[in-house]
């Protein structure tokens, strides 16, 4: 029998059990479908990331409990910091090869870890009353749509005191973003939330931090507060928070 390693990651932390875990396991060949499927249902964690090495660096590909995804930042967090820390990792970059998202790269600059991930273009749409629902609001400033709803408040404040009814989120078949000017020192503040049927289950009491949901408003963003640069983020979660830099 085949003995594969594999890893418990918890991504964006620096604590035992805080952040968001993720599995991790390296392979030297893939194996079918339905094989990384079982596997990812006997870790059961809400993604497990799978890479092999290629001769341009790896091939990445992240699955649920219910099946494949098209991208997932924590678990590609996970998997560079078991490239980089156990599988020794001589350079100071890795580049993944995806099927669904094409190139990504992660760069080491001493204990940061910079995700480089494409930008998703977001386009206005009109308030679901379902979507306003859930969320426990009657209004909003905005709501845009990319992979994920993006709902726009008009502050930090109501973005922290939203109180998201998950299991009603079932029919909007798509997660859920909430976002809005930052107070301080970070451009805007964002929570996300999501049960999704087809790709995974998120509850906020579990300290979700959703890195993949930053970059449908990212682009968003910039154009927003006219930066030339991506700006700071700030990811408020139900019992903590965390700053992380998004270049």
């Amino acid at each position: 029998m085949q003995q594969i390693d594999f890893y418990m990651v918890d991504a964006f932390s620096d604590t035992t059990f805080g952040g968001n875990a993720a599995a991790v396991c390296p392979l030297t060949e893939w194996l079918p479908d339905e094989t990384l499927l079982a596997m990812s249902r006997q870790h059961n964690q809400s993604e497990t990331a799978f890479f092999i090495t290629t001769d341009s660096g790896y091939e990445l590909r992240w699955f649920t409990t219910q099946g494949e995804i098209n991208l997932c930042g924590h678990a590609t967090l996970a998997a560079a910091h078991v490239i980089f820390e156990y599988l020794n990792h001589p350079e100071t970059t890795i580049h993944f090869d995806t099927r669904f998202v094409g190139p990504l790269s992660v760069t080491r600059n001493g204990d940061w870890l910079t995700l480089d991930f494409p930008a998703w273009e977001s386009e206005p749409v009109m308030p679901l009353p379902l979507l306003l629902e859930t969320l426990g609001i009657t209004q909003c400033q905005e709501v845009r749509v990319a992979r994920d709803y993006m709902v726009v408040l008009e502050n930090q404040q109501q973005v922290e005191a939203v109180c998201p009814n998950i299991n009603a989120m079932i029919p909007l078949e798509k997660m859920v973003c909430i976002t809005a000017p930052g107070d301080g020192e970070y451009d805007f503040v964002s929570r996300f939330s999501a049960q999704v049927n087809r790709y995974r289950k998120i509850r906020l009491q579990g300290q979700h931090i959703a890195c993949s949901s930053h970059i449908g408003r990212t682009a968003w963003v910039k154009r927003r507060c006219s930066l030339a640069r991506f700006p700071n983020v700030v990811v408020i979660c139900a019992v903590n928070s965390l700053a992380t830099e998004c270049l």
